[in-house]
Parts: C-alpha cells; structure tokens; sequence
C-alpha cells in the first residue's frame, strides 16, 4: 500500500516517486541511477496502525513525511505541501500499483502542523516532519 500512497502523492504534488520522493530510507542511487539530491521527501512506516476486528479490510496506517534540504524554508515548505495536500481530506482512491489491491484513503488527518526536526544536522540540512494518520480501506 505504500508504493501506491508514493504514485498518489506523485501525481498530485510537485513530488516525483523515485526521484526526489522515496520510500522507507534515501537510496544511494535514484530511479534513474543518479544520485538523490538534497531536497528529497521520505515515507516511513515508524508507527504501528490500528485495525479494525470487525472490518478486517480497514485500518488506521500512521505515515511520516520527512522533508530534508539544504534550506530550512526549503524543507519546511515541502513538508507544508504535503500537509496542505492531505490534511482534511476524505475519499481518494489510490492508484493501483504492483499490488493488483484498490486502496481508497477514507480520511487523513494530520497529527500536528509540520515541525522542524534537525535545524541543521551535522552534515548542514535541515529536516521537517508531518506525520498522518491515514483511515485506508481495501475493496
């Protein structure tokens, strides 16, 4: 489900899966065999979710974006694109990707406003965190 949450995000924001929107870790080599520049969004799975006993297709999934540049307002401004984008919003289907599964997001809800969470880092950058809890149900 978080390939076709990446290929979401990607056809609706300024993010491009594989390029400068990765999953899980920043690979050392992009899609394209480059490497992956500063400015770059992360999807990670930090936080268990919660399923339903009863609706055993349904599920509350908690995703963080991590926003990373060599700016602070760089970073700050890709992490409020995101939470701009998903907060609030209710009923999007997800495209379907290596899976074969239709996913739909009945809800997401962001945890709190986008935070600053390296201001900078040892290597210079500068990192943003918004992380959601997203209401996804499989048809």
């Amino acid at each position: 489900m978080i390939e076709e949450l990446a290929a979401f995000i990607d056809a609706h924001t300024s993010l491009i899966y594989g390029t400068n929107l990765f999953i899980g870790h920043l690979p050392k080599k992009t899609a394209a065999g480059t490497v992956p520049p500063a400015r770059h969004v992360i999807i990670l799975e930090n936080n268990p979710g919660a399923l339903d006993f009863y609706v055993p297709d349904s599920g509350q999934y908690e995703y963080q974006f991590l926003c990373e540049s060599n700016t602070y307002l760089t970073a700050r401004a890709d992490a409020y694109e995101i939470f701009r984008f998903l907060h609030g919003t209710a009923g999007w289907e997800l495209p379907i990707i290596t899976s074969g599964e239709f996913y739909r997001i009945n809800s997401a809800a962001a945890v709190a406003p986008p935070a600053s969470v390296t201001n900078p880092s040892e290597a210079g950058t500068f990192a943003f965190s918004v992380n959601f809890i997203l209401n996804i149900s499989r048809d």
